[in-house]
Parts: structure tokens; C-alpha cells; sequence
């Protein structure tokens, strides 16, 4: 997952050939967000439902197939209510979909598979890395301080370690038993009456 900075993308691409891509679904949202207070449509987002409704749409267009993506937005564009957000429905073409120039979609500033989110709802993958923040925040706080010398960090992480270890184990073990009653529930049922 990366933030939408085509420097980053680009080197990423560059440096981890095999790795897909994705941005960050708040990432996105941010995006759009910036061009509505650009653009001064923060207020009727805030106070109308309808117009953050329509809003919403373009930034659902993340959780769709990315075959899907354009079609879907010709369609949501083709609803009069979006003649009234035409700037941010010029942004989005610019800069997600690709502007249609002579019956064609030229490249937009960022792929759609970048912007798409579809796949990692289908895994059941995090559209952000809250957990990893989390975790540095929790580390943060074990730490006590900002700036470790290396000597207490190592020793902050070899701690961290083997807490993680412990609870996988305790985790692998707690599903160990769940597995072993559900096989003997399951063989109790086939050979009920035996």
C-alpha cells in the first residue's frame, strides 16, 4: 500500500517488480476531500445528505471490479445531480479514470488498479495500515521515550518478540482445541447410532 505520491509509486514499481500496488483508501478520500474545499462544496457535503450521497458514489468506484470502473462512472455522470459537482467529476477523470478525448481514455495521473480497492475487500485485506500505526503507537508507548539508544531499542524489540511468539502460540493452541472438538463433534454425527 502506498500513499498517492507518483515518485513513491514510481519507485516502488521500479524497485519491487512482482509487488502490486494499492493506494491507500484514506488517501483517496483525502483527495477528493481537498478538491471539495477547494472548490467550496464543503458546506453543501456537511448539510446536504443528497449531495454527499453523490459524492460518496464517485468514491465507491474504489470498491468495484476495475473492469467496471469506467462504465460505472459514465453512468454516475450521466445523472444531472453530477452536472452540479462537474469540477470534481473533472478531477476524478483526470486524475482516476483517464479523460475521454476523441472516443478514447487517455492515462489518468494514477492507474486505477492503484486506486481500486476491490481485490483486498475480496481477500479481506486492510485498506489502510491503521494496525501498523497502532502498533508503533502501542511500541511508542512501551518505549517511554521518542528517541531510544540502540542498546535499550534492541532489547525493546527482542521483549516485543517473544510477547508476539507467546501469544501466537497461545493463539495456535486455542485453535488447536476448537479444531479437536470440531472433529469430534463431526465424528460423533457420522457415526451417531453406530
Amino acid at each position: 500500500m502506498v500513499d498517492f505520491e507518483l515518485a513513491a509509486i514510481r519507485t516502488f514499481q521500479n524497485t519491487f517488480l512482482a509487488a502490486t500496488l494499492t493506494g491507500f483508501m484514506f488517501h483517496f478520500g483525502q483527495w477528493v476531500w481537498r478538491k471539495l474545499q477547494m472548490e467550496v462544496f464543503s458546506k453543501c457535503y456537511r448539510n446536504e445528505p443528497d449531495y454527499a450521497l453523490i459524492v460518496k458514489r464517485l468514491l465507491s468506484l474504489a470498491f468495484v471490479p476495475p473492469q467496471d470502473v469506467i462504465d460505472l462512472f459514465e453512468d454516475l455522470i450521466e445523472d444531472p445531480a453530477y452536472h452540479d459537482i462537474d469540477v470534481i467529476c473533472d478531477y476524478m477523470e483526470d486524475n482516476f479514470i483517464g479523460r475521454l478525448r476523441r472516443a478514447r481514455r487517455g492515462p489518468p495521473r494514477f492507474s486505477i488498479q492503484l486506486c481500486s480497492q476491490f481485490s483486498r475487500v475480496i481477500n479481506n485485506l486492510p485498506h489502510s495500515n491503521n494496525a501498523i500505526e497502532g502498533w508503533h503507537n502501542a511500541f511508542n508507548n512501551v518505549l517511554g521515550f521518542t528517541h531510544p539508544i540502540m542498546t535499550k531499542l534492541a532489547r525493546k524489540l527482542q521483549q516485543e518478540q517473544h510477547s508476539t511468539q507467546l501469544l501466537r502460540q497461545l493463539e495456535l493452541e486455542t485453535w488447536a482445541g476448537k479444531k479437536k472438538k470440531t472433529h469430534l463433534r463431526q465424528r460423533g454425527i457420522t457415526h451417531y447410532g453406530d
